[in-house]
């Protein structure tokens, strides 16, 4: 079971460690409930199990392109006003001696695996949960430890992958996000929030203090489902190599195929 902290929490907000369900199952028990769950026994058929490490990236990829955003005082570096710092393209091999430099030169790869190294999509295998979905978005992240991304969320469905390395994910409902500060609609990233989900500052956001959270560990070898609006914070705790798969469902699924039959691409 996950360590459950917070204020009031009922027994819904635990989040189980299963084997693999079938996708009728999926459905019904975990993505229509907008359940987190666990699964244990996926990632260890891929090709990429047992292989993938940062001397093979720096072997067989490194001279390969890929993006790269930077990471300072532990964070993936995010501004209130502009989103994201800039990503830079630049080789494998650059990227990851940047990562394990740490310090100013620091940086965090989040790479679009449907624009750069597709070769690995061939490592993997896309869960039957969303394979073939509206708006798939598959992305590698590789980061050093002590490295995360502050609290946010995404209006698709998640499915993340742990390859290599252990993270850990702080969740908070999507209901809970009028304690949680989130920046307004009209700001560069609306996904995020001011709260520190690892620390919450309840004097400066006193909200804060009777938000509902899970913190779970995602070891190497599990996958976690994130269900669409779920806020998270993330952060690697050792050296990590993960795979994600964002996809549409429901009222996100319908708009993106309206998107397409008028001729526009749409992404979630």
């Amino acid at each position: 079971m996950a360590e459950v902290i917070g204020h009031d929490v009922s027994s819904d907000m635990v989040i189980d460690r299963v084997p693999a369900p079938t996708e009728a199952e999926f459905q019904r028990e975990y993505l229509h409930a907008s359940r987190p769950v666990i699964f244990t026994d996926v990632v260890q058929t891929w090709k990429a199990w047992g292989r993938w490490s940062s001397a093979y990236f720096r072997e067989v990829w490194g001279a390969h392109q890929v993006v790269a955003t930077p990471a300072r005082a532990g964070y993936a570096q995010v501004n209130a006003s502009k989103g994201y710092l800039p990503f830079r393209e630049m080789r494998m091999t650059e990227a990851l001696e940047r990562l394990e430099r740490g310090g100013d030169e620091g940086v965090y790869l989040i790479v679009p695996l449907d624009r750069y190294l597709q070769g690995l999509l061939g490592e993997l295998e896309v869960p039957v949960y969303c394979k073939g979905r509206p708006g798939l978005r598959p992305r590698l992240w590789m980061s050093a430890p002590d490295i995360g991304v502050p609290l946010h969320r995404d209006f698709s469905e998640n499915l993340v992958a742990q390859v290599c390395g252990v993270k850990r994910f702080v969740l908070y409902p999507p209901e809970e996000f009028h304690r949680l500060y989130a920046f307004p609609r009209g700001a560069a990233m609306p996904t995020f929030c001011l709260v520190d989900g690892e620390a919450p500052d309840t004097r400066r956001f006193p909200r804060s203090a009777d938000a509902r959270r899970i913190v779970v560990t995602l070891r190497a070898g599990e996958i976690l489902f994130l269900p669409s609006r779920w806020w998270h914070q993330v952060r690697s705790i050792e050296s990590s190599l993960s795979v994600n798969f964002w996809w549409a469902a429901g009222v996100y699924a319908k708009l993106i195929g309206v998107a397409q039959r008028i001729g526009l691409t749409a992404s979630v």
